[in-house]
């Protein structure tokens, strides 16, 4: 049984992926992606705010002051863990990349994602780093292929999602360590993902 200060922080981050999911299935289902893509940003920005709000005041005294991205905070990190939010991440860059129906670019590709100023800081770095490895992966050479693994494994870093780095690449590449884009956002990616981060 969690204690009470962890089943609060357990379950604002459910919340949250209920929130973030429910933005996906209205977008997925509008045929106004531009306005719903406003949406989602003000509902992505409200959530993780109120995220990175609970965690500094609730847990205050609890994770340093001092922790950087990519250090483990173990509340944050069983957290984020359980409810798998890198899963919903990468549906939620699915539907919007088949939304526009048009191939991501050098030009585009952040211009694209881009969050307001406001949004959670981490969330919006992440966001793009995810957005750049997909995009990298459209290209088939050595050099995407490493940056891809570097990118995931700052993801995992950052998420504390254990596991996915690995799962992540296996997927991206085949035997040749040449990236697959068809497989990034493959069914099986997502299920497998959420099997990993589903509770124990």
């Amino acid at each position: 049984i969690p204690k009470e200060e962890e089943y609060l922080e357990l379950s604002l981050c459910i919340d949250s992926r209920e929130y973030i999911e429910s933005f996906i299935e209205k977008l997925n289902g509008s045929d106004d992606h531009f306005g719903m893509l406003e949406l989602l940003k003000e509902g992505i920005s409200k959530v993780f705010l109120k995220l990175l709000e609970f965690i500094q005041n609730t847990l205050k005294g609890k994770i340093r002051v001092d922790y950087t991205v990519g250090e483990i905070v173990p509340h944050r990190q069983d957290m984020l863990a359980k409810v798998g939010i890198l899963n919903y991440l990468f549906y939620l860059l699915s539907v919007v990349t088949q939304s526009r129906g048009t191939e991501l670019t050098d030009e585009n590709v952040l211009d694209t994602f881009e969050l307001e100023q406001e949004d959670f800081e981490g969330f919006r770095n992440m966001l793009e780093i995810v957005i750049k490895t997909i995009h990298a992966s459209t290209i088939e050479n050595e050099v995407n292929v490493a940056m891809c693994i570097h990118n995931l494994e700052i993801i995992q870093n950052f998420v504390y999602v254990r596991g996915c780095t690995s799962l992540l690449i296996d997927v991206f590449k085949d035997k040749k360590f040449e990236l697959n884009k068809k497989e990034i956002h493959s069914e099986l990616l997502y299920r497998k993902i959420y099997e990993i981060n589903r509770f124990e």
